[in-house]
């Protein structure tokens, strides 16, 4: 703390307040609240996907933006929380979810944010893991290392049987 109030001072900051212990707390529950409000905004609807995606800090406000415009044109409500010290935000579409149209406008906006998010110099997940919906974007983030990948991966995992058809896209 003292670290950062030192460089705060060298910058001329015009201001310094330090939280105490109830207003940490508040804080954190708030984060931690965020996606349970997020499932019961609506009663007849819920979160249809937790997206995530990490961008440079410097570019943390323009990922919410064009969060914030992908949602509008698809028509779709999406609250974000996230870790703007490291770049991370998470995305919460609220939807039908048995509603397959829904889901398609679901689909569609991870994967203009994620899109979006690589063009920006970020990468596709930050938590939650490539799993299945991300494969398809491995190789625009990593390029050939897809191939040391996928050559890694069968040196280890000769049969294939540790967690098939995951992270790495199938051969093109």
């Amino acid at each position: 703390m003292n670290r950062v109030r030192a460089i705060c001072d060298d910058h001329d900051a015009i201001e310094w307040t330090e939280a105490d212990t109830d207003d940490i707390e508040s804080i954190w529950r708030a984060r931690r609240d965020a996606y349970p409000a997020a499932c019961e905004y609506y009663t007849d609807q819920t979160v249809g996907v937790i997206g995530d995606v990490v961008v440079p800090i410097s570019k943390y406000s323009e990922i919410v933006r064009q969060i914030e415009t992908i949602s509008d044109d698809l028509e779709l409500l999406t609250p974000c929380v996230g870790h703007a010290g490291d770049g991370n935000i998470h995305f919460l579409p609220i939807v039908d979810t048995d509603d397959p149209a829904a889901m398609n406008r679901v689909q569609k906006l991870t994967d203009a944010i994620v899109s979006e998010a690589l063009e920006l110099g970020g990468t596709a997940t930050g938590e939650h893991g490539i799993g299945i919906g991300k494969r398809k974007f491995m190789r625009q983030e990593h390029g050939d290392g897809v191939d040391v990948m996928n050559d890694i991966k069968n040196i280890i995992d000769p049969t294939g049987i540790m967690n098939p058809g995951k992270t790495l896209p199938s051969d093109e």
